[in-house]
């Protein structure tokens, strides 16, 4: 990457090319309030808060930092009369729509917003922002799409589509990882796990030994998949590839921890599983058993 400078409030900062403006002024510790940006997903510029005005020559604008990309001699000022204004703005508005929301309230706080000007929109309790961080991270990272907007103006919402639940949801509560406003709820019970407010319910795979739910089936069928693992036998247990020796008509099942612990020394086949599907409490009293069994007959052997 090559690398440049850019001047933030008047001081210059070095920059590398394929940067935006937002990340070059947070590592630098300036404050630019934004809601829609994380550093794992692409620039999409949703709520607005970010904007800030920039300089180039003689020509003066206002863009929305967080997707807009670094350049040399590049002159940015975060915090004028106007860009103020604006955000003040911008978060009446988000008041409106969810006054209960505690990142709204805070951001509220710290640019000087008592109350929204505005009537509110939405229900009380409303907390969703519509930054659309769930909807891309499901989309872009995850690859399920199991959510997305839907409808528009104030009724404008995130849920699956035709707020029946989807087929596509696998589960694994990235959308719930990333919300600022914490708008998604996590319900479950032995045997499903609910994402609200979507109505997106997966079963859970239970754990082999105990019977406790260890994740959502969907997840794991992924995992394996991508992972070219087998999927459990009857009794709970994967084979894995790497870690199977023949031994005459004796096959050896080494437990993950194990492996290292043994350097690939030869062991007998009978008390050895490699099991992906036990909780961490039976896994990890599975490992204490085989790394006894190793123990004692490394002792016999000695």
């Amino acid at each position: 990457m090559t690398a440049t400078e850019i001047q933030i409030d008047g001081q210059t900062f070095p920059a590398q090319d394929g940067e935006y403006v937002l990340d070059v002024a947070r590592r630098n510790g300036i404050f630019i309030p934004a809601l829609c940006a994380h550093p794992l997903l692409k620039p999409y510029g949703a709520c607005r808060l970010c904007l800030v005005e920039i300089q180039q020559g003689k020509r003066r604008r206002m863009v929305a930092s967080c997707a807009y990309p670094v350049q040399a001699g590049l002159v940015v000022r975060t915090a004028t009369d106007k860009i103020s204004e604006l955000r003040r703005g911008i978060v009446e508005l988000l008041l409106a729509r969810c006054p209960d929301s505690p990142p709204v309230r805070e951001l509220a706080r710290r640019l000087g917003v008592s109350e929204s000007r505005f009537p509110t929109l939405y229900r009380a309790g409303e907390k969703c922002i519509l930054c659309g961080l769930c909807v891309r991270v499901c989309h872009e990272l995850v690859g399920a799409a199991a959510i997305s907007f839907v409808s528009r103006g104030k009724e404008r919402r995130v849920d699956s589509p035709f707020a029946l639940g989807s087929e596509d949801c696998l589960g694994c509560c990235a959308c719930v990882a990333v919300c600022p406003a914490d708008a998604i709820a996590v319900r479950s019970d032995a045997d499903t796990l609910n994402l609200m407010p979507f109505n997106n319910s997966v079963k859970m795979e239970r754990c082999a030994k105990c019977g406790k739910p260890i994740a959502p089936l969907p997840l794991l069928a992924l995992i394996r998949s991508r992972l070219s693992l087998q999927e459990p036998d009857r009794d709970g247990f994967h084979s894995d590839p790497d870690l199977i020796k023949e031994d005459g008509d004796a096959v050896e099942r080494v437990p993950a921890g194990v492996a290292g612990a043994i350097h690939n020394q030869k062991i007998a086949a009978s008390s050895f599983f490699l099991a992906k599907n036990l909780c961490a409490d039976c896994r990890l009293e599975r490992s204490a058993q085989a790394l006894a069994a190793v123990a004692a007959q490394q002792r016999r052997a000695s």
